[in-house]
This record gives structure tokens, sequence and C-alpha cells, in this order.
């Protein structure tokens, strides 16, 4: 009768254990790309605009931009973006850091973001949960990338 018990417990226990786990994502998709529309802009002007967007979205030493090449039309760069962690009554500003691409082109820009490592740790982005949260916030940086991109420059004398 134990052993009945038993064989029937198991696997009610690994289901338990199994639904608490965090789930893995596969390396492919740990990159978040986004390609943004921007009519009738040229590339220059894209590229020079974006120049202007990353230094001031990103005012951390820690954002610098890498490489770029202006005839190309790439610019590569580190960023940190935070996302809020909520436990109980208490919450954390989580940082997360990233390498971001842009590959511009006439009227479009693709920008990619990968090498996503979270907390203070730096641990490797690895589970759905992480990117669940990670994710809206990339996002929403290249939507304020497409925005500035759009936007007419102030070209009024000072």
């Amino acid at each position: 009768m134990n052993t009945h018990r038993l064989t029937i417990s198991i696997p009610l226990f690994l289901l338990l254990i199994y639904g608490c786990m965090p789930t893995l994502i596969p390396p492919d998709s740990i990159t978040i790309q986004k390609v943004i529309e921007v009519p009738g802009i040229q590339k220059d002007v894209i590229y020079e605009r974006s120049r202007i967007w990353i230094a001031k979205t990103f005012r951390s030493s820690k954002a610098v931009i890498e490489y770029e090449n202006k005839e190309t039309g790439v610019i590569i760069g580190n960023g940190i973006v935070y996302y809020t962690l909520s436990a109980g009554f208490s919450s954390a500003e989580v940082p997360v850091r990233f390498t971001m691409k842009e590959d511009i082109k006439d009227g479009r820009i693709r920008i990619t973001f990968d090498n996503l490592y979270e907390g203070t740790l730096e641990i490797p982005v690895k589970y759905r949960q992480s990117m669940d949260r990670i994710r809206p916030k990339l996002l929403s940086l290249a939507d304020s990338l497409g925005e500035a991109v759009r936007s007419p420059q102030d070209s009024k004398p000072w």
C-alpha cells in the first residue's frame, strides 16, 4: 500500500517542482530585433540623429559607442536599462546590460539588442520570465529611437 502511494506522489511532486521552475529559452530567442520605418529620411541624416539619440539616451559611461561606420550605416554600442522586480512589499531596480546594433539605410533602421546580462552580477539572460520583463524596455528604446529620428532637429539660432 505504501508503494502505491509513493508512485502517485512522485509524479505529483515532479509536476509541482516543474511548474515552479523558471522556463529556459533557446539561445536564438535572446536577441530582440525591430525594424523602424522612417520614410523620406536619408541614411546620413538617420545616422547623425541616431548618434545624437545615443548621446542623450545613455548618459552612463557604460553606454559607449564601440564601433561606427557612416559609409556602411552601422553603429554598435553598449547600454543599460532597468526593470522593476517586486516581491511582497519591496521592489528593486534590476540592471540589464546589452549590446545594441543599428543597421541604417535610407528610410529605415534595423536595431538589434543582444548580449543581454542582468543583475549586479551580470548573469546572462536565459529565462523566459526575465525576457518578459526586458523585452518591453528594449522595444521602448527602439520606439524612442524612431521618434528621435523622425523629429525635425532644432536648428533655431541661439
